[in-house]
């Protein structure tokens, strides 16, 4: 959660960027937005590895649990927030992406505080 949070900073960051590239480009040329934005960009495109990374760890202790359904969204959602986030780089940051990943990104922040909750509730014994 902690490095969730984080990451969406760093991705409001690196949004901040785009609009001010994207007001020096007259809002034309969106395939090459992506070519001048700064470490932010590259922070936080590298972070979502650990994010990733995070995600299977977490999916490997869950799977054979009563959450297997909720770490498997997650773990989805990861694989399609990371995918969309790629699919925006190689392709011009298409408009209609940007607010699916923003989105997802939204739900991935509930599945995993929903995650904690069904974790850390105590047991019926």
């Amino acid at each position: 959660i902690v490095a969730l949070v984080v990451q969406i900073a760093l991705g409001t960051q690196v949004r901040e960027a785009i609009d001010v590239i994207a007001l020096q480009f007259n809002f034309m040329m969106r395939d090459q937005w992506v070519d001048s934005l700064g470490t932010s960009f590259y922070i936080h495109r590298t972070f979502s590895l650990l994010i990733l990374g995070a995600t299977v760890y977490l999916y490997i202790l869950l799977k054979n649990t009563e959450a297997k359904f909720w770490s498997n969204a997650l773990l989805g959602l990861i694989v399609l927030e990371i995918g969309l986030g790629a699919y925006m780089v190689y392709f011009g940051i298409p408009a209609w992406a940007q607010p699916i990943h923003l989105l997802s990104s939204t739900l991935i922040m509930g599945v995993q505080l929903w995650l904690y909750l069904q974790i850390k509730q105590p047991q019926n014994t």
